[in-house]
């Protein structure tokens, strides 16, 4: 593994941009290096690009293994800011060759950049900004719908929308648009200059037909013109990205290349596009799988990892909790989630990504897993926001998971990494995300007339309701699946709401010293 640190330069300070690479670093036994939190800004408040680039170029003066940059970050001020205009071309054009020179300086070390394709809509930071979300979001899919197939009835109705939306926004959100569109036509070219050594481009939230459209056109061509394609990546994803390239950069020093092997819970989701997203299932699951420096295998025995992926469901999570719709899903679910225990009894390394709703874990399906699997033997889990973000952070881990298995004895601090992330993944994933997060919702927001988008002063009183309510599924999943592996000393862990909303929360668990079980899951 590195002997040096990799300088990691977040989309912003959420948990999954910043916390979440540094713990897959220890799980590779990889020191991940991040600039101090103030500097990274927040929802409100954009990061400090240029104080950011002193900090880099300090970093890399102290002895660097490697870099992963979010081009958003040093360009704009992070993945927010990125949606907003503020920052001009010309501004984020020179930011972007300061980046490029201090590359150039630092020769010897791998520089591996992403950068964000902008979504169908603007932040939702308040309840006036859902009503402009949405109205945009209909109108860039109608617009491009109809000028693609020429229905004169999508071009008038997408009129319509526009004249709906507040003064000003739609023109905000087309600048940015355009600016960001820019810097992501000359960070291919950096890619071509060798200044970065590969490049992820992550189409966020997106759907079949948007803007976004003639934008990957445009970037593909322009890829395959300097033939790049196996340097600069591009599918569906945004805050997943640093997991991805810190995983291909590990798997690249050490010259592996695992075989992954995919599995699917049904035919139709495979085929289907998942929401937020723009292409089939099994399209973005491949360009993963290439993103992160792994091979795809259709050879059982000849895999090294197993990826079970809980695919599209055909309704959204309101209908699939009908009865009628709970009854069908079992005679789906409970066979593949059968599966997953079989493999793993047969010694098999398993990664399982929960991909069949947006926002959360299948709650029918984790059941499943609770009750017949014992998943504190999984190489990782994921089951949060979209499709995209959840691959990639569940490739991420599953394979720094089988390299890490590869030493022997297996490194403990490695393994404590491990079964920490991974209880974190169901607890935040399916705990919060799927069911203490509507609760927080329902019966404490709204009684109370308080906004999920910002909580205000009432955010403590939140995090309050969320511990209380979490605390039942932590020590269920304590008990029932990981004190056997990490012992009987407990777990101590903390949640709180990061960004004064209900969106995501900072999950964290540490299991106290003595785990004298651990590595018998391997």
């Amino acid at each position: 593994m590195a002997e040096q640190p990799v300088i990691l330069l977040p989309l912003d300070n959420r948990p999954c941009n910043l916390r979440f690479p540094v713990q897959l670093g220890r799980i590779a036994g990889v020191e991940v290096t991040v600039p101090p939190k103030e500097l990274l800004g927040s929802l409100q408040e954009a990061g400090q690009s240029d104080a950011l680039l002193d900090w880099l170029d300090g970093e890399s003066r102290s002895g660097t293994d490697a870099a992963v940059l979010s081009i958003d970050m040093l360009c704009y001020g992070g993945l927010v800011a990125s949606r907003k205009p503020y920052t001009p071309l010309d501004l984020a054009t020179e930011r972007l060759r300061k980046v490029a020179r201090w590359a150039e300086a630092g020769a010897n070390m791998p520089v591996h950049a992403f950068n964000i394709i902008t979504r169908l809509s603007i932040t939702v930071d308040c309840d006036a900004a859902a009503r402009d979300y949405d109205l945009i979001n209909r109108y860039a899919q109608t617009q491009d719908r109809g000028e693609t197939t020429g229905n004169a009835q999508d071009l008038r109705e997408a009129e319509t929308l526009k004249q709906q939306i507040g003064e000003g926004v739609l023109e905000s959100y087309l600048q940015a648009r355009r600016r960001n569109h820019h810097i992501n036509r000359q960070v291919i070219d950096c890619v071509r200059d060798g200044v970065f050594d590969d490049l992820v481009l992550c189409q966020e939230d997106a759907a079949e037909f948007g803007f976004h459209r003639q934008e990957q056109s445009y970037l593909r061509e322009h890829v395959n013109q300097l033939n790049l394609e196996d340097r600069v990546f591009l599918y569906p994803g945004a805050d997943e990205a640093a997991c991805t390239l810190l995983a291909r950069h590990v798997l690249s020093a050490e010259g592996a290349s695992p075989r992954i092997r995919v599995v699917y819970s049904h035919e139709e989701g495979r085929q289907g596009i998942p929401p937020f997203e723009d292409r089939p299932l099994h399209e973005s699951v491949s360009l993963h799988l290439r993103s992160v420096g792994a091979m795809e295998t259709c050879d059982a025995d000849g895999s090294d990892l197993i990826l079970f992926v809980n695919a599209c469901a055909p309704m959204n999570r309101e209908q699939a909790s009908q009865r009628s719709a709970r009854e069908k899903r079992l005679d789906l679910l409970a066979p593949f989630a059968e599966s997953v225990r079989t493999a793993l009894e047969e010694g098999r390394l398993v990664a399982v990504a929960d991909v069949a709703f947006p926002n959360g874990g299948d709650t029918q399906f984790v059941e499943l897993l609770l009750s017949e699997t014992p998943i504190a033997r999984l190489a990782s889990y994921g089951g949060w926001n979209t499709a995209g973000n959840t691959l990639g952070t569940v490739l991420a881990h599953g394979v720094l998971r089988w390299l890490s298995l590869q030493a022997r004895p297996v490194d403990s601090l490695s393994e404590r990494a491990h079964f920490q992330f991974l209880f974190e993944r169901f607890i935040d994933d399916w705990a919060y995300q799927a069911i203490v997060r509507r609760e927080m919702e329902d019966h404490w927001a709204k009684p109370r007339g308080v906004s999920i988008f910002d909580l205000g002063e009432s955010a403590g009183s939140a995090e309050q309701f969320v511990c209380e309510r979490l605390a039942t599924y932590v020590e269920r999943v304590y008990q029932q699946h990981f004190r056997c592996v990490v012992g009987d000393h407990g777990c101590q862990w903390s949640a709180v709401l990061p960004w004064r909303r209900g969106f995501e929360i900072d999950f964290r668990v540490e299991f106290p010293s003595g785990m004298e079980k651990v590595g018998e899951t391997s």
